[in-house]
């Protein structure tokens, strides 16, 4: 395998959801769309991102959920939050991945906390 574990093989990308929001990783760029009739969205180039936090709290964090926070280079604050997402930890590794070689993602992954998918 490529070492992302478990998920469906389609070669676009990586994406991460809860009940009511999707976060994409794909090659160019990490993304957050919100909401199921209105939608808004964040989205930082993978590039660009140079601070990845994991917060993991409580009973969930023992879970291995949390939160992934990014930021690009030129802001205070976090560009993208990935919320109460399993696998936060190997979420940020993912992203570094990429990072380090754009081609070595494969895997097309659902996660969430919210409501449990796979």
């Amino acid at each position: 395998g490529d070492g992302f574990g478990d998920g469906f093989g389609d070669g676009f990308g990586n994406v991460f959801a809860n009940a009511f929001d999707n976060y994409f990783v794909t090659r160019a760029r990490v993304e957050v769309v919100r909401g199921i009739i209105a939608k808004s969205s964040n989205e930082v180039r993978v590039s660009d991102v140079r601070r990845i936090d994991v917060d993991k709290r409580g009973l969930l964090g023992l879970l291995n959920v949390g939160d992934v926070k990014l930021s690009s280079a030129g802001t205070g604050g976090f560009d993208v939050v990935f919320r109460d997402v399993r696998g936060a930890h190997r979420i940020k590794k993912i992203i570094r991945r990429v990072q380090k070689d754009p081609y070595s993602t494969k895997r097309f992954l659902v996660t969430g906390s919210k409501r449990w998918q796979r």
